[in-house]
């Protein structure tokens, strides 16, 4: 018979480990009741077994560390205090493969399930605030706008797996489950209370329209499925005035918008909640990369707040300058497509 010998330097860390995941996961649920449920319903265990965590009689495993980790989008790194001060870490959800045959699979995979645990945080009121920095439209935004949707997958799928588009943009089908898990984030992303602010760059649009007019000029995208497109796009432009006029969406979530006057790359997100704050990179029009990192989510503050000396506030801005705006973007889809 062997034992494993632990050493109390070991004992320690696992002691404080698991401390701070159960002060974590106290103070994310709103009655011990929720807490004991999530565990039931997410760990495989019994009433009995749930309520000796919470009150931290019996450790949580690893493996059961990892699953709560995922769920609820909790950095192991920053709980444990183990993260290495010379680099910092990225997750990105990937499929290794370089032929891939059902690219809503793919797409359900690397960028609906991600999204779809952060709604998940945001349901339950957790999420405090969200700082972007959007450098082209936003996918969520995109959400209720089928055919703009449809686009962002097809462009994606074309360039990194131009094996799989067989007959071009009128291939691309949203298939009836990802419409309706879309409709979900979007619902709960524009109902939640947190505040939001979002940064724009001028050429979002301009940007946007370039890249439909040359699938377009490829043969790819038929006359009729351009006026579907045209005609989204229009309403994108009506909606995301709306917001800037409001102050936010109607269900609940304020929007501080502004205009950047210089450009700038992908989409930047940074989000706080209750427990841990995470930095999201939009890359490749679908995957998502994010970090925990402590350094890179204070670059990120910084990068934002820097931005917006650069930038207009619209919310504040007058009729004029957001009129105007708002025009020309409207007259330049009009001339362009």
């Amino acid at each position: 018979m062997q034992f494993a010998i632990i050493d109390a330097a070991e004992m320690k860390q696992q002691y404080q480990f698991n401390e701070s995941l159960s002060r974590h996961l106290g103070e994310m649920f709103d009655s011990r009741r929720n807490y004991i449920n999530f565990l039931i319903d997410n760990l495989n265990i019994n009433y009995e077994a749930a309520c000796r965590r919470t009150r931290g009689e019996v450790p949580f495993t690893l493996m059961e560390a990892a699953i709560i980790a995922e769920k609820l989008q909790i950095s192991l790194d920053s709980l444990t205090k183990n993260s290495l001060k010379k680099s910092a870490r990225f997750d990105m959800e990937v499929i290794p493969n370089d032929n891939v045959t059902d690219y809503m699979a793919y797409y359900d995979v690397v960028f609906i399930e991600p999204y779809e645990k952060f709604a998940t945080v945001a349901e339950v009121g957790n999420v405090l605030s969200t700082k972007a920095v959007h450098g082209d439209l936003p996918p969520i935004f995109l959400f209720p706008y089928r055919n703009l949707t449809r686009f962002n997958i097809f462009q994606w799928v074309y360039q990194l797996y131009p094996d799989s588009i067989k007959d071009g943009f009128a291939g691309v089908r949203l298939t009836d489950d990802i419409i309706e898990r879309q409709d979900h984030i979007y619902e709960i992303m524009t109902g939640s209370k947190h505040h939001t602010t979002a940064i724009y760059g001028r050429n979002i649009i301009s940007s946007f329209v370039v890249r439909i007019n040359y699938f377009k000029d490829l043969g790819m995208i038929s006359p009729d499925d351009l006026i579907h497109i045209k005609k989204e796009l229009l309403a994108a432009v009506g909606n995301l005035e709306e917001i800037t006029l409001n102050g936010g969406y109607p269900r609940g979530n304020p929007v501080a918008t502004y205009l950047a006057d210089i450009d700038f790359g992908a989409n930047y997100i940074y989000i706080e909640t209750k427990n841990s704050e995470m930095t999201i990179i939009d890359l490749y029009n679908m995957h998502t990369m994010r970090s925990y990192d402590e350094f890179v989510i204070k670059m990120h503050k910084k990068w934002v707040e820097s931005l917006k000396k650069y930038s207009t506030l619209l919310n504040e801005a007058g009729d004029v300058v957001r009129s105007r705006f708002f025009r020309q973007q409207r007259a330049y889809i009009e001339e362009n497509l």
